[in-house]
This record gives structure tokens, C-alpha cells and sequence, in this order.
């Protein structure tokens, strides 16, 4: 189960989501969250580009790592842009829950297990994409249990800000997501979503917010 969110700050926006499901193997679904430096037209061009790459890779079948790495090799390549890319890139086998995932310097993924009301954060070491030349991006591997989810986000949420200067961050993240059990992907959706604007107290939209909830049915 899916759902997905996003709220620019600005008319256009550098965030970017998508889910692109493997030509040759229908249950292997690849997913990518990812977020520009800086805001507006010159961030949106960019992630279009970033966001056709990575498209064609999941087509072609590549793993989150090569991925990434070849998304930093044209990234480096073009030396008129200043931007950087962050981005968070996993495949999810449908069959068995499985994840396999990479990271080039984005916010990691909650892993709420539901059995147990622990919240893991998805970490895997890799660069903010754009930075060095040659970046070296781990792979890891989970299993998400029935009824297990994840939340894939963006630092627009964690870094909303309210009147007395403080930034939600990854704790009040965590305490949301953790607050209750959910009935659906939706509906934690929201909650995050809606979490960030009340912690904001009114307060302009600073940056992007990107949500992704994944969750794995629950046995019948």
C-alpha cells in the first residue's frame, strides 16, 4: 500500500517522488525520493533531468547503489550547474517485503515496526550527490514485516519552523509517526503532513514537503 504527498513552497518546487515497477519482474517496484538544493525554476529543471535518469535506470534494471552512482557521475559532469541532489532510492520486492536501498545524502526513511512500536531509521552510508567525484554508495537490505511501515520524507518536513525559532526535526517526526496505531498508509500521510503545518504555527512554508508512507498489508 501507497501514499504520497507534496506541497511546494514556492509555484514550482525542487522535490521529486516517483515509483517506476521493473519491465522484467512485476513485484519489484523501485522508488525514489529525492530533493534539489535550492527552490523555484532553476531546482525544478534540474530534478525533471535527475528524475528522467533515474526513470531510465529503474527500466534498465540497475540496483539503488549504481543507481545513485551514475546519477553523481552526470551530476559532476555538468560543470555549469552549482546544484546538488540528495536523494534516497530502494527497491521493494512486493512478494516478500524486501528492501534493498541506497543513499546519497537524504534524510533516511522511519521503519515503524508494528509489532513493536520500534522506529528504525533506514541509514546507509552515501554523499549529498554532486559533491565528489567517484562517491561511494552502500547497499543494504530489510525485511518489512505484515503491517510494517515506512516513511520516506523530505527535510522540509523535519525542518519546519516554528515562531520561536525551533525546527520540528527527526524527534518530533518520530513522535508523530509513533504517536498511534494506523489504519492505513493515508492516514499516517496526513498525520505527517498535517503535523508539520500545525508545529509551524501559521508560519510561511520555508521549504518543499515530500512524503512517501509504504506499508506492508497485514496478514488477512
Amino acid at each position: 500500500e501507497f501514499a504520497a504527498g507534496y506541497r511546494a513552497a514556492r509555484q514550482v518546487g525542487g522535490d521529486l517522488y516517483d515509483f517506476t515497477v521493473q519491465p522484467d519482474d512485476h513485484s519489484r517496484v523501485h522508488i525514489v525520493i529525492a530533493d534539489v538544493t535550492g527552490k523555484g525554476v532553476p531546482a525544478a529543471l534540474y530534478m525533471a533531468v535527475s528524475r528522467t535518469l533515474l526513470h531510465n535506470y529503474a527500466l534498465d534494471g540497475l540496483g539503488p547503489g549504481e543507481a545513485l552512482r551514475r546519477l553523481n557521475e552526470f551530476i559532476r559532469s555538468d560543470e555549469a550547474s552549482p546544484l546538488f541532489l540528495s536523494a534516497f532510492y530502494t527497491i521493494l520486492d512486493a512478494d516478500t517485503g524486501c528492501l534493498i536501498y541506497a543513499n546519497g545524502g537524504h534524510n533516511p526513511p522511519l521503519w515503524l515496526h508494528t509489532a513493536t512500536g520500534e522506529i528504525e531509521p533506514l541509514r546507509a552510508r552515501g554523499l549529498l550527490l554532486g559533491a565528489f567525484d567517484g562517491a561511494l554508495v552502500e547497499e543494504h537490505t530489510c525485511f518489512l514485516a505484515p503491517g510494517d511501515y515506512v516513511v520516506f520524507f523530505t527535510d522540509g518536513i523535519t525542518e519546519a519552523r516554528n515562531r520561536s525559532g525551533d525546527f520540528l526535526d527527526d524527534e518530533g517526526l518520530e513522535a508523530i509517526v509513533g504517536s498511534r496505531s494506523w489504519s492505513s498508509a493515508e492516514e499516517l500521510l496526513t498525520a505527517v503532513i498535517q503535523g508539520a503545518v500545525v508545529f509551524s504555527e501559521g508560519l510561511p512554508q520555508a521549504d518543499d514537503f515530500t512524503v512517501i508512507v509504504l506499508r506492508r498489508q497485514p496478514l488477512s
